[in-house]
């Protein structure tokens, strides 16, 4: 109830007409028409009480709401293209169909939210303190409900009653506790309003601040800042125990390596053809290292049949091969696992050839 007033007088009446000569009287005497509200089970049309149309903002909302989601549309396009430019192929950054559909969203999406908080705003809060209500007024009855000043109330009492009402409720608001209780109603409401558009505003800032980089969250969101291995860097994973890799278990370091494949008759003689189509040009027949090629290369290649290959493991001849070794390239995309180990076998065997001839 808005103005200054002492009381709160609520008059209950059985139909819209004695409502209406109430009000009128009301005002006959002189009280403001800020403080007559009337009230009713239904809707009624504003002009069946003689007190003037209230103010509805809703339209003067709804534009304004239309108008800061077409801005914000704009905005966020705008400045999502320049902060984020994208190689498009010549067309424009900002194209135009596209662009009407966003605007068209946001548009309406703040328009509706503005109306929501219109129509919330407008049905009022509910009162903490000083409430002055009749049941019979959600039923089939009608109200008038007047604040009045000492001097106003009992003539205000009289004209209601004589306009039929069927009773009277009255509420002492003067004092300074009924004035506080009243005051301390008004801020709980606006606090409660104010805090929901103060929130909801700091969430759409925030949202805006993160989504064009003024703040970043605490994680890497990017490959470069991402911890990385590189290749063959340490530490790397043990292979569980008996395990064998695709490539073969000698390319895991500190891991011990046993041959799959034994070194039998047919196996050397695979290896002898593999030996034949791979590695005649450098080693020669023999494996002694004077293949054809062999002058070119300096070092030269290595001795097959020498001490220092006899000592090697077979896994670490498995390496090599795959691998590669100094002037040696890797044969891993030339050879399978398995032929390699074939032409292990083979070079094993040629331990028991005779010594290098020049």
């Amino acid at each position: 109830m808005r103005g200054f007033h002492d009381y709160l007088v609520l008059g209950v009446f059985a139909d819209l007409g004695r409502a209406a000569d109430a009000v009128a009287a009301l005002r006959q005497l002189g009280i403001p028409e800020e403080r007559i509200r009337a009230l009713s089970p239904f809707p009624v049309p504003t002009r069946a009480y003689p007190l003037p149309r209230p103010r509805d903002r809703l339209a003067l909302v709804t534009a304004v709401g239309a108008a800061i989601g077409f801005l914000l549309g704009i905005f966020l396009m705008v400045g999502t293209a320049n902060l984020y430019p994208l190689d498009v192929g010549g067309q424009p950054l900002v194209p135009g169909p596209p662009s009407i559909v966003i605007l068209y969203e946001y548009t309406l999406l703040v328009m509706l939210t503005a109306v929501f908080f219109a129509f919330a705003l407008g049905i009022r809060t509910p009162a903490y303190w000083g409430q002055v209500y009749d049941r019979r007024l959600s039923e089939d009855a009608f109200g008038v409900l007047v604040g009045l000043t000492s001097r106003e109330l009992e003539p205000a009492e009289r004209a209601l009653r004589a306009s039929g009402a069927l009773s009277l409720r009255r509420l002492d608001e003067a004092g300074l506790r009924p004035q506080l209780r009243r005051w301390l109603g008004r801020q709980i409401s606006y606090g409660l309003w104010v805090s929901a558009v103060v929130g909801g505003v700091l969430a759409i800032a925030i949202l805006c601040v993160f989504a064009y980089g003024g703040l970043q969250w605490i994680y890497p969101d990017q490959m470069v800042t991402q911890q990385s291995v590189g290749y063959q860097e340490g530490p790397r994973l043990a292979a569980p125990t008996a395990a064998v890799p695709i490539q073969g278990p000698v390319l895991i370091s500190g891991q011990p390596a046993t041959e799959p494949l034994p070194g039998t008759a047919a196996s050397r003689e695979r290896g002898a053809n593999l030996f034949r189509n791979h590695c005649y040009l450098c080693h020669g027949n023999e494996g002694h290292g004077n293949g054809p090629l062999a002058g070119y290369y300096s070092p030269p290649p290595a001795d097959l049949a020498g001490p220092v290959v006899a000592g090697l493991p077979p896994s670490e001849v498995f390496r090599v091969i795959r691998l590669g070794r100094g002037v040696m390239p890797s044969l891993a995309e030339s050879l399978t696992t398995g032929e390699t180990w074939d032409l292990v076998a083979l070079v094993k065997s040629l331990t028991q050839s005779p010594a290098r001839t020049p």
